[in-house]
Order: C-alpha cells, then sequence, then structure tokens
C-alpha cells in the first residue's frame, strides 16, 4: 500500500507499513543513471534517511507526516519509537516535546554503552578526566573506546 504525493513538483512514494520511500526520477544525472521509482538510500550526519524535494534536503521521518496529512507544532520532534533511525513505518513514529525526545534516546542507548562513552553521529566519543587533564577523543568503534579508556587508566596507575 503505497500512498504518492506530489510535493514542491517531486513525486514521492510512501508505504506507511514498511516505511520505505521512493522518488520518481523523471531525467538521469551524475547521481542517478536511470529512470523511473528509486528507493532513497542516502543518509544525512546523523544517519536519518533523506530525499532531495525540489533542491531541499527532508529527513524521511518528517516527510511521513506531510505525506500522511499530519501537522507538526512547532518546537515538536518526531521519535522512532524502536530507536531504529532506518525503520520510518507510520506505527514507529511519534510526535513528541524536545525533552522526551532525548529521555527516549538514553533509555535506547543507555544500556548499550560502556560508561564514558558517548555516541557522536557516526563515531563515539570518550570522556574521561585523569589528574586533573580532560580526554575527549572521537573513535569508530565502542572496542576502540574501550581500548583507549583501559590503556589511559594503565599509563596513570603506573605513573603513580
Amino acid at each position: 500500500m503505497n500512498i504518492e504525493k506530489k510535493i514542491n513538483g517531486d513525486l514521492v512514494s510512501y508505504n506507511p507499513v514498511t516505511g520505505v520511500f521512493r522518488k520518481y526520477c523523471t531525467r538521469p544525472n551524475r547521481h542517478v543513471t536511470r529512470y523511473g521509482w528509486l528507493q532513497v538510500t542516502a543518509r544525512d550526519t546523523y544517519g536519518y534517511p533523506h530525499v532531495s524535494i525540489a533542491g531541499k534536503m527532508r529527513t524521511c521521518h518528517r516527510l511521513a507526516f506531510e505525506i500522511m496529512g499530519v501537522i507538526i507544532p512547532d518546537g515538536f520532534q518526531i521519535d522512532h519509537i524502536d530507536g531504529v533511525k532506518d525503520n520510518n513505518a507510520w506505527d514507529n513514529l511519534r510526535i513528541v516535546t524536545p525533552s522526551e525526545n532525548r529521555n527516549a534516546y538514553r533509555d535506547n542507548h543507555r544500556a548499550t554503552l560502556p560508561r564514558n562513552v558517548t555516541k557522536a553521529g557516526r563515531r563515539y566519543r570518550v570522556e574521561v578526566m585523569l589528574s586533573g587533564k580532560r580526554y575527549r577523543p572521537y573513535f569508530d568503534t565502542v572496542l576502540e573506546c574501550v581500548n583507549f579508556i583501559q590503556a589511559l587508566q594503565q599509563f596513570f596507575t603506573e605513573e603513580v
């Protein structure tokens, strides 16, 4: 069950059950090499799927509300209930306040990351203070973060 809607001259298709977005390509360019319906696979810097509508990048979770005809009040955000940014199924999206969104994110991610490690975009950041000096490096994996913390702790315990 796809819902098709023309938004600012671009034809977009949304499946509320699967959460899949497609955009109709009328002419190929250097990014798109064929005509017809193309599934949206692009991600923004925070990992959310997005699509270009009339030259402006729009996140798919906000676009879902526009296609379904629901207005998002000013100051409110969209929450992915299961915490998966790719899951834009209609029953997985809800309108929340910024504080509710932060609390939901914290609840979904707190147990999965070790102490002193936070997610920063697509990378991970360590926040450690030892001997009055703050260390805040970025790493690609959680394992690299844990190894850094252990090496730092070992260095400062051997120094004493």
